[in-house]
């Protein structure tokens, strides 16, 4: 290990099979080689036990609909518990976090292609995180033809949210460009459509000159 450096919090997003998720394997490996922190790894919804049991009640298919706010709210609260029981106490013990989807999410699915307003949005986000966010967002971008190619070769069962159509997908993924316009200091937008050795080495770059 080459040196300890001060904790920070990455999140990583990107419309259903983006990738993120292997990106994320990929930078945590990256980071364990070339800091001597200890670097912890979580997802949304889940990141606690609670979180664990509730994020199966929310993506299980059934015959009976989500309400759309019932859905907002019920993941703003498990981020709540995530952050105070997972993200801030591991930042406070020194180990840098990374974590596979976080607010920016919420932000696209639920209202930018869901049925929640923006009022209501921004009011309910302010009130359970209170302005906290990533020290850094990594965002894979793709088209939504290519992550529904990547879905239908994956070898798995698809859960609620995965098998909404196309044109969900694209609202999604106009969501969190429109969302990370705003925030451009913060966030590293990628080309998902690259290969993740490429990707990896400018994650790499722009962390050796932001954070270490």
């Amino acid at each position: 290990m080459t040196n300890q450096v001060k904790p920070f919090f990455i999140a990583f997003e990107g419309i259903d099979f983006s990738g993120k998720s292997s990106m994320l394997r990929a930078v945590k490996g990256w980071l364990e080689e070339n800091v001597s922190n200890g670097v912890v790894n979580s997802n949304e919804p889940g990141g606690t036990e609670v979180g664990v049991e509730l994020r199966q009640v929310l993506l299980k298919k059934r015959e009976e609909t989500y309400h759309p706010l019932a859905e907002l709210y019920t993941l703003m609260a498990l981020r709540y518990q995530n952050v105070h029981n997972f993200i801030i106490p591991n930042l406070e013990l020194g180990n840098i976090v990374l974590m596979d989807r976080f607010v920016d999410s919420s932000y696209a699915m639920q209202y930018c292609a869901g049925d929640v307003s923006e009022a209501d949005y921004l009011a309910i986000e302010e009130i359970t995180l209170k302005g906290f966010r990533p020290d850094l967002v990594i965002y894979l971008d793709i088209c939504p033809t290519v992550s529904f190619k990547r879905q239908s070769d994956a070898e798995r069962l698809k859960d609620r949210i995965e098998e909404k159509g196309v044109d969900y997908h694209h609202d999604v993924r106009e969501g969190f460009l429109k969302r990370f316009q705003s925030l451009p200091e913060s966030t590293l937008i990628l080309d998902g459509e690259l290969p993740m050795f490429d990707n990896l080495v400018s994650i790499a770059r722009h962390l050796e000159e932001r954070f270490l």
